[in-house]
């Protein structure tokens, strides 16, 4: 939409007369004084981008002649600070109040029924609302990043939307009786709470043993935590994002009944200081831990079998051993990357993704006979490696890029009688890719590499 008028920045005041022009007027208004603003009653519809960017503007009258407020209607009026919602409005468009800061509080009438993606997003100094009792979605960033203080979620809601209430500083939460559909990421970075509550007449979600999380019941999978969840014996994951965000978290215990951790489940809890992850646990997700800065202790499962990539990455207070960074046995990446031969520590289980890629001088590494798993692009880039040598009896197994890009005409040693042909194909990123060639060699005891 155009604005009527462009060229008056100091703009102060504005009244209609009787016009015709379709119902729909459009006003832009970069001026720095205050704007108390009506609309006159034949308006029946706020076009997209009538008020966008209007600083000046402080107060709207919408009388009760409007039944639609359209996208982006009001989007960065920084200084509208009351809006009265007729209950004549039946819809809020997409981004109508984004980033309108100086809006504190808003009463949404029963009369609407739709509220579009990121309505309120960015109104960082919105702290209360009421909510119509006739909508059904609340769509995604709704209210992302506001600062509300509590929120009352109607019996009429089925679905929240993703980032619907993200970073906002309420610290309690109850789902109705109606809601069906939780987006994974839809609380995400509310570190303020402490307390979350299901209905008992929810049949798809609950808050078993006074939990606080939410727990979908069917997967018995932990959607949603907090500053004060204790995980029940009876949930076998915690899925992703679980407490993504959440930089209040200093504790968590998790139960030997949970076997999966999900995509980005601690994402950046930097208040958390120690883990231990029970050996029933066989799967730790991509970024599970990522940027967990305060954490200085892991205990990894001893029967992992998947780590995702970058699962501990950013966790820089983790121990580091001849320049090395470990969580437990897993193997994170060097510190200095620019050396030619790491030792990588006794009983090591597992080189974690992009260990040592692009370890540019890195000529030659040894592996011990723990290792396990090699994860991917774990040497991607190392164009000057040319030797390695594994100790590990069994072959570790490795994704097909570990060694993607390295350098050509290197040689692999490895214990006499195992079998190292997948390291050898010539197919995939293996060794033989790259014309590598291998031999046996005699391997000490654990004893004597220890």
């Amino acid at each position: 939409a155009t604005s009527l008028f462009p060229k008056y920045n100091s703009l102060e005041s504005i009244s209609f007369i009787e016009v015709e022009i379709s119902n729909k007027y459009h006003f832009n208004d970069n001026g720095e004084h205050n704007v108390v603003f009506e609309i006159l009653d034949s308006v029946t519809s706020i076009d997209e981008l009538a008020f966008a960017y209007c600083y000046a503007l402080t107060e709207i009258n919408i009388p009760n002649s409007i039944t639609n407020i359209s996208d982006k209607a009001f989007e960065k009026c920084v200084n509208l600070k009351s809006v009265t919602i007729p209950d004549s409005i039946t819809s809020i468009g997409k981004s109508a109040f984004k980033e309108c800061y100086s809006l504190t509080e808003i009463n949404i009438p029963n009369s609407v029924t739709s509220i579009g993606d990121g309505a309120f997003s960015w109104c960082s100094g919105l702290t209360s609302v009421t909510l119509s009792n006739n909508i059904t979605n609340i769509a995604p960033s709704t209210f992302s990043s506001c600062a509300l203080t509590n929120i009352a979620i109607p019996h009429s809601v089925t679905s929240i939307g993703r980032w619907a209430f993200q970073s906002c500083d309420f610290t309690n939460i109850t789902i109705p009786q109606s809601v069906v559909s939780i987006h994974e990421e839809s609380f995400k970075s509310c570190d303020k709470l402490t307390s979350i509550t299901v209905s008992e007449l929810n049949e798809v979600y609950d808050s078993r043993n006074n939990c606080n999380a939410i727990i979908e019941t069917e997967t018995n999978t932990l959607i949603k935590g907090c500053n004060n969840t204790i995980i029940p014996n009876s949930v076998t994951s915690i899925g992703d994002y679980a407490f993504a965000g959440n930089s209040s978290l200093t504790e968590i215990y998790i139960p030997n009944s949970i076997t999966i951790i999900g995509e980005k489940a601690f994402y950046y809890c930097r208040g958390l200081t120690e883990i231990v992850i029970p050996d029933s646990v066989t799967s730790i997700s991509g970024y599970a831990f990522y940027y967990c800065t305060s954490l200085t202790s892991v205990t990894l499962s001893k029967n992992i079998k998947v780590i995702g990539g970058d699962a501990f990455s950013g966790c820089d207070n983790l121990p580091v051993i001849d320049n090395i960074r470990y969580a437990d046995t897993y193997l994170i990446k060097p510190i200095d990357k620019t050396l030619t031969t790491y030792t990588i520590k006794e009983g090591t289980t597992y080189i974690g993704s992009n260990a040592f890629a692009s370890c540019s001088g890195l000529t030659e590494i040894i592996i011990p006979y723990s290792v396990t798993r090699i994860g991917n692009w774990a040497f991607q880039f190392c164009r000057s490696l040319t030797s390695i040598t594994s100790y590990a009896i069994i072959a570790p197994s490795f994704s097909f890029y570990a060694f993607e890009s390295i350098s050509s005409n290197g040689i692999l040693y490895y214990p006499q009688g195992s079998d190292y042909s997948n390291w050898m194909k010539t197919n995939s990123y293996s060794l033989g890719y790259y014309n590598w060639t291998s031999q046996e060699i005699e391997v000490p005891t654990e004893e004597t590499t220890e």
